[in-house]
């Protein structure tokens, strides 16, 4: 929840890390005008079920005044997920990667690209319902360049979270360039996948992640639909239930340990330093 406007980051919304004793890893990537928060102890409770690492990274520009997101695109997310992705696959961890609303894409990106241990993403922003699916000129003429979130989650100023009250207009072009790219790149996915969202969403279809379903070519998928009215499904009660169909799919399907991994750390080095040369 977002107080007086600054130009700082808010502490509720910096990175999360979580350090283990292995080489098991969760890379989880948040929402659009969210933060690291938005999985709401989802990541430690991985951490202690798996004896995992966990890395929430806080998107560039979030945590800051809303305007910080004004010259942010889709692109600019990508590459710091990638990069930020790649310092671990170096150190030879087994990565399953996971995100909410947003950053569900750009961790379908990873899964399309790396080999990962598994990958999930809850509430994806896939097929969107009016007036989301309307053209981005159009709700910027109705609505500015941001707007109030119909449906907010509770918080005090002293909970220890953080999202912006408002949207980013930029975010129907984001999400539109997201689903372009990231439909291309489906068929190349062939790890785990756990697909999450909420009968109710109003924002997005939640039968579209049957779609992605029949595009990805794992061999393990598994559909979750919750009867919830709700996008923020990590805030509502069924959260423990969602906690324990995430771990129970990883712990049944994920192999942890993989040659694979292995022979990849010097190809993801070389990798990252092409990205950081831009």
């Amino acid at each position: 929840m977002t107080d007086k406007i600054t130009t700082l980051v808010d502490p509720r919304a910096e990175t999360i890390e979580l350090n283990a004793d292995s080489d098991r890893e969760f890379f989880l990537v948040h929402g659009y005008t969210g933060s690291p928060t938005d999985f709401n102890g989802l990541g430690k409770y991985l951490h202690e079920r798996f004896n995992a690492n966990v890395k929430i990274i806080r998107l560039l520009g979030h945590g800051e005044n809303i305007n910080s997101l004004n010259n942010l695109g889709y692109e600019d997310f990508l590459k710091q997920v990638e990069e930020e992705f790649l310092k671990d696959l170096e150190k030879g961890r087994q990565i399953v990667v996971g995100g909410y609303s947003f950053g569900s894409y750009p961790t379908l990106y990873l899964a399309s690209k790396y080999p990962v241990s598994g990958v999930f993403n809850v509430m994806i922003p896939y097929e969107l319902k009016f007036p989301f699916n309307l053209r981005v000129a159009n709700l910027a003429w109705v609505f500015g360049s941001h707007w109030s979130k119909r449906y907010k989650i509770k918080l005090s100023p002293k909970d220890p979270y953080f999202y912006y009250d408002e949207l980013h207009v930029n975010a129907m072009k984001i999400l539109r360039k997201a689903k372009r790219h990231i439909d291309s790149l489906l068929h190349k996915i062939n790890s785990p996948i756990l697909m999450v969202h909420t009968k109710g969403d109003i924002f997005a279809k939640h039968d579209s992640i049957k779609l992605i379903a029949e595009k990805v070519n794992s061999d393990i998928k598994k559909l979750i639909i919750f009867n919830v009215n709700k996008h923020d499904i990590l805030f509502h009660k069924v959260k423990d239930k969602l906690f324990s169909e995430i771990g129970n799919f990883f712990e049944k399907n994920t192999i942890f340990g993989s040659d694979e991994i292995e022979s990849f750390r010097g190809k993801a080095r070389r990798m990252r330093k092409k990205l950081l040369a831009g």
